[in-house]
């Protein structure tokens, strides 16, 4: 998917920024989860250690956007990491100057009772994990 269509998909927005995924409608607002290493991950299931409420919202926006791939009950997409700005700046996703430092990747895996989010820094790494992970449902 490219980013200016990313830009104008949803309404609300998947990024990353210092550490914390963010569900976002606008600059500094929204709901964000503490995701600093990416070997780790998001759950919906309550007595899970990684459970986090963003997860429900993170899933709504998996369901109303296009992802770059899909397979099995798992969604790629393509997000934007974003630097830590100060106050005034803004991003570009909501008409600012500051532009991604780079772009990374999230899997959303909704098996119809769980989702799990997964990030990766390389789409090959990405990919992978989504073909290792959507072969018990085929």
């Amino acid at each position: 998917m490219k980013f200016k269509k990313y830009l104008n998909e949803s309404k609300d927005k998947v990024i990353y920024s210092q550490g914390e995924l963010w569900v976002t409608n606008g600059q500094s607002s929204g709901q964000t989860a503490q995701l600093p290493d990416f070997s780790k991950y998001l759950t919906n299931k309550k007595d899970d250690k990684n459970y986090d409420s963003l997860v429900s919202k993170i899933s709504k926006f998996a369901k109303n956007n296009k992802p770059l791939k899909s397979q099995g009950t798992s969604k790629l997409f393509k997000i934007p990491e974003y630097p830590q700005v100060k106050m005034g700046q803004t991003y570009d996703i909501w008409g600012g100057k500051i532009k991604p430092l780079r772009m990374i990747y999230m899997i959303v895996d909704d098996n119809g009772s769980i989702v799990t989010v997964n990030l990766f820094k390389n789409k090959n790494e990405a990919n992978n994990w989504i073909k290792s992970i959507s072969w018990k449902y085929y």
